[in-house]
């Protein structure tokens, strides 16, 4: 590792033409002997000067001459710069990025286009980020740095990061004379550091103005918000803009960026011949063995330092649209960790390579439809109108028959060890008209408060709307409960606590409880609220409803049989059946781009009267996900007319037999009475348990 010194005075001024040829600087270090002879002579220069600067200062333009030359040379990556400045971080040892050699990426100098890493968790991110940040206001004159991420729990992870960083740094003071604050760092050189957050609203960042922007964890940013944000780099003749995160699901913002770039994969050789590429489509859960990333072909441990980043879009590479998949298993600091690599191994087997392990330890996105809701499109779905003060004067008035109100306290808001109090607490208020229907009039979740300023402002807004009664969970609300029983009558607040399945709907406990508090069936409650859900989904397609169904399976059910001319009770568990007693309903579906059917049991006593739940599995789930891909599966369902909402690779169409032949060979067992086609499709999510 080369290490490099650095001027403290004036500083390289930043222009629109360096950085426009790209280098893989890390990858002509490791394979071009001439550039790194080229470098150290460089560096030996630039250290000799150095101590002559030190001793007479008319060598410090001649030295800065010299950083320029070492620099340009780099293309003005910065990343050989990071010993030098932090020779003891985190410990007693030099920074540098020898074992995180994607990092390199991180700390290209690229004005226009953009930069994207679609990345996995524990992979040094957020230093790599600092480090840019730091070093680009430090050697870049009147350098204009913006760091955003939509979430303020992210930002102040990333400030305490910064700070950390900072301190390390071999050259740290604070000077008064400059603004050094948390969020807000001022450089003697006319550079700036910002750092914010944009959730729902870019009004924090409404007037700013960057060269540089970096959004970190953008696959929870709103994109609608996008634009607005990139105002600030409006002035700016050095527009630099990166993407970093986690891609979660296939319809995140992170992800619409990663597929609109070049998509590079580190590509590592075996000796055998082999390519070897860390994502889904190409084995990569094959790679991961006890002893290492192997090669899919021969099982040969993989040199994962020999890698390389191959894009699969050339052209948006040369245009500037760059990007960088950075799983965990092509990081050597967790590779050659043996207890990094063990728990990753154990992890793979546990969870199957299921959903969360593809997203945190492959760092690629796994399904469509669970992206997170934006407060615009809440918006957007209001009938009422936004004019919360007219919805207030309409409860005041009397307009409802009943105002009633309730809260889901979320998390342990109380935190002593950390000496603060957190919350993502909801609070609702509804106003019940004298027709039965019901209007939401306010809602709002608490974050960052405490729970005195949380029940203090639910309390107010339930009497200025004039409640009638209150109900909230039991769980983790002690804290709010008894707050609130502080100032509402204990006979119209109620509260509620989930019991089993076994229990009555509703009903009131007793003994040594707190008075009026309610047990609520759990499974009973939720099969009400899907009951409502359908109701109002016919309502609104405007269709009547014909027919309500359940298919029920994976149950056990009391029954009585006849079992060798004997009539018995039986418990009979039916997995992968369905009841098809006499005259019973049931429906049977195919997949879900094939046919379902409704259809009336005879009650045959050979298969205890039961049917086939569906059609049957031609595959296990395992192979299923290493056999499929997403692309040519919503091919497929877009042919077939049919939406997704959410699945998994293991229950595409093509896992499942014939479901007309299936039919055919159960006519004894029931009768068909009708047959309905999927054109919308929820199913459980990639890497969530099913609930069969």
């Amino acid at each position: 590792m080369l290490w490099i010194v650095m001027a403290r005075g004036p500083c390289v001024t930043a222009a629109t033409n360096i950085g426009r040829m790209y280098l893989d600087l890390e990858y002509r270090i490791r394979t071009d002997g001439a550039f790194r002879d080229e470098l150290r002579r460089r560096q030996q220069r630039l250290e000799h000067l150095e101590q002559l600067s030190a001793r007479n200062p008319a060598y410090i333009n001649e030295y800065h001459d010299g950083l320029y030359s070492y620099v340009e040379l780099c293309n003005f990556n910065l990343a050989l710069l990071t010993p030098y400045f932090w020779p003891n971080y985190p410990k007693d040892k030099p920074l540098h990025f020898a074992d995180f050699p994607f990092a390199f990426q991180m700390f290209n100098y690229q004005p226009g286009g953009f930069m994207v890493f679609r990345a996995s968790r524990q992979i040094s991110k957020s230093t790599s980020f600092a480090c840019r940040q730091w070093m680009m206001a430090r050697t870049f004159r009147s350098f204009k740095s913006l760091y955003i991420v939509p979430r303020s729990d992210q930002l102040q992870t990333y400030q305490n990061k910064f700070h950390e960083i900072e301190q390390a740094n071999r050259f740290y003071r604070r000077d008064r004379k400059f603004r050094q604050n948390l969020g807000f760092k001022e450089f003697p050189n006319g550079s700036v550091i910002e750092m914010a957050y944009v959730h729902t609203t870019a009004a924090g960042i409404r007037g700013k103005s960057c060269d540089e922007i970096l959004y970190d964890e953008f696959q929870h940013f709103d994109p609608e918000l996008e634009l607005e944000v990139a105002q600030t780099q409006a002035a700016s003749s050095i527009k630099m803009t990166t993407y970093a995160g986690t891609s979660l699901t296939t319809d995140s913002a992170l992800e619409q960026r990663w597929n609109e770039s070049s998509q590079g994969s580190w590509m590592m050789k075996c000796s055998c011949g082999h390519w070897n590429i860390p994502l889904p489509e190409f084995e990569a859960l094959d790679m991961i063995l006890p002893q290492g990333p192997c090669c899919v072909k021969c099982q040969r441990i993989l040199d994962v330092w020999a890698g390389k980043y191959v894009h699969a879009y050339p052209r948006r590479f040369e245009a500037g649209y760059r990007g960088f998949h950075v799983p965990q298993i092509i990081v050597p600091a967790v590779v050659y960790n043996p207890m990094r690599w063990a728990e990753i191994y154990k992890d793979k087997i546990r969870t199957g390579g299921g959903r969360k392990f593809m997203q945190e330890v492959l760092g690629v996105a796994t399904e469509e439809g669970e992206r997170e809701i934006t407060r615009k499109q809440l918006e957007e779905i209001c009938v009422l109108g936004s004019d919360l003060q007219q919805l207030l004067a309409k409860a005041q008035r009397g307009d409802y028959a009943w105002v009633v109100s309730g809260c889901d306290w979320g998390g342990s808001d109380h935190l002593p060890d950390l000496r603060m109090k957190r919350s993502t607490t909801v609070h609702v208020v509804m106003g019940v008209l004298p027709t039965g229907e019901f209007d939401i009039l306010r809602f709002r979740r608490y974050e960052g408060l405490n729970f005195d300023d949380i029940s203090a402002d639910i309390l107010r807004n339930h009497k200025a709307y004039r409640g009638h009664a209150m109900a909230s969970d039991f769980g983790v609300g002690s804290f709010y409960n008894s707050a609130l029983r502080k100032q509402i009558p204990i006979q119209r607040h109620l509260i509620f606590n989930f019991v089993g399945p076994a229990s009555p709907l509703l009903s009131q406990s007793a003994g040594r409880e707190p008075y009026n508090l309610w047990s609520l069936n759990k499974t009973e409650s939720i099969s009400l609220n899907h009951a409502l859900i359908h109701k109002h989904v016919a309502a609104n397609l405007g269709a009547e409803v014909l027919l309500d169904l359940e298919n029920h399976h994976n149950f056990a059910w009391k029954e009585k049989h006849v079992i060798n001319g004997v009539g018995k009770e039986l418990i009979v568990h039916r997995k992968g059946a369905t009841p098809a007693g006499q005259g019973v309903l049931g429906i049977i579906p195919g997949s879900m781009a094939s046919p379902g059917f409704v259809v009336s049991g005879k009650g045959n006593p050979e298969s205890l009267s039961s049917a086939s739940h569906g059609a049957g599995r031609v595959m296990s789930r395992t192979q299923a996900n290493k056999t499929f891909e997403w692309k040519k599966v919503n091919a497929f369902l877009r042919e077939k007319g049919v939406t997704l909402i959410s699945a998994g690779l293991d229950d595409v169409p093509m896992v499942y037999k014939n479901i007309h032949e299936v039919m055919a060979a159960q006519k004894d067992l029931v009768t068909i009475l009708g047959q309905f086609d999927p054109k919308l499709v929820k199913m459980a999510p990639h890497g969530e348990r099913p609930e069969d």
